[in-house]
């Protein structure tokens, strides 16, 4: 699972720095392919999530603020967390705690 997240990761990364650059919205599928693909594959995937958002962030700040790029982000965003939504009404319940000792 470790190597699939890494693969994830670099897509996602890929998809989110190319549509910054071109503002092609194919890159930003891959995008939110990518990260709902990572967040199936590992939890701990959240953390390529925050690090493209704050660079995003960053990168949003330091060009120009345009709000179109900022929503088309934010509705990015929600896609990715859309498609692992049924995951996690799945998986939730079903979780007894976050521990891998047996009761």
């Amino acid at each position: 699972m470790y190597v699939w997240g890494g693969l994830w990761a670099q897509l996602a990364l890929l998809g989110a720095l190319t549509w910054w650059k071109t503002g092609r919205t194919r890159w930003l599928a891959l995008y939110i392919l990518a990260a709902a693909a990572g967040l199936w594959t590992l939890y701990l995937f959240v953390t390529v999530l925050l690090v493209a958002n704050l660079a995003f962030l960053v990168f949003w700040w330091r060009v120009r603020r345009p709000l179109p790029a900022l929503g088309l982000w934010a509705a990015a965003q929600a896609a990715a967390l859309l498609l692992f939504a049924p995951w996690l009404a799945y998986a939730l319940p079903r979780m007894m705690s976050w521990s891998s000792a047996e009761p």
